[in-house]
């Protein structure tokens, strides 16, 4: 008895559409009988033209076309977050008291004082500094160069930011109490109401 040599099928995919060939090996049970792997048939497929695709119907092939490919469906747009007021006033507070400000040094006047996080620290260190050597002046780098200040000269660049960063944090925590009372609810709103605090009421 010869041996047999492994049969050419042809593989379909689950909705009948051929897809390629494999094979079958010979039973080893039963002389003549194939084990046919599933989903593929023993019938040779006819040529298949360019733009069309061969399905199995259970007994024949069908030569049928290529079915263009679905449109993609577009994407939902994305809602928008909601606003945040908080965050943005807290941003706005940080524009605000980053962006500077100018000081009137007396036998100087009017400088301009960086105040970002980092000239803040060192406007600090310089003072802490000059109070406990009041004999001693600084170099002072302002947007126009270097200045010489002394103790005193000093005490108003630092008295002056610390009073602009203390008045941001004020005018943040008056707007916040309005955003929780629900007076702002808006952008514009809370870009509007900065710097609108009432004037205090004068003493009596």
């Amino acid at each position: 008895m010869s041996e047999l040599s492994p049969l050419t099928v042809y593989q379909c995919d689950s909705e009948g559409i051929f897809v390629g060939e494999a094979y079958a090996d010979p039973s080893p049970l039963e002389p003549d009988q194939w084990l046919i792997p599933g989903g593929c048939v023993t019938t040779v497929p006819p040529e298949i033209p360019e733009g069309k695709r061969a399905r199995w119907t259970d007994s024949a092939w069908l030569i049928e076309d290529i079915p263009a490919p679905a449109p993609e469906e577009e994407p939902a747009p994305e809602e928008p977050a909601p606003f945040d007021a908080l965050t943005y006033l807290a941003e706005l507070r940080w524009t605000v008291e980053t962006a500077g400000l100018t000081v009137n040094v007396p036998e100087l006047g009017e400088i301009e004082v960086h105040t970002d996080r980092e000239s803040q620290a060192m406007i600090s260190g310089a003072h802490s500094f000059l109070q406990l050597n009041p004999e001693q002046s600084i170099q002072f780098k302002t947007s126009a160069g270097f200045i010489t200040l002394n103790a005193s000269q000093f005490t108003f660049v630092a008295s002056g930011v610390a009073a602009h960063i203390q008045a941001c944090f004020a005018e943040e925590a008056r707007i916040a109490a309005l955003v929780g009372a629900g007076t702002l609810t808006t952008e514009a709103g809370i870009a509007n109401e900065w710097g609108n605090a009432p004037e205090p009421a004068p003493e009596t």
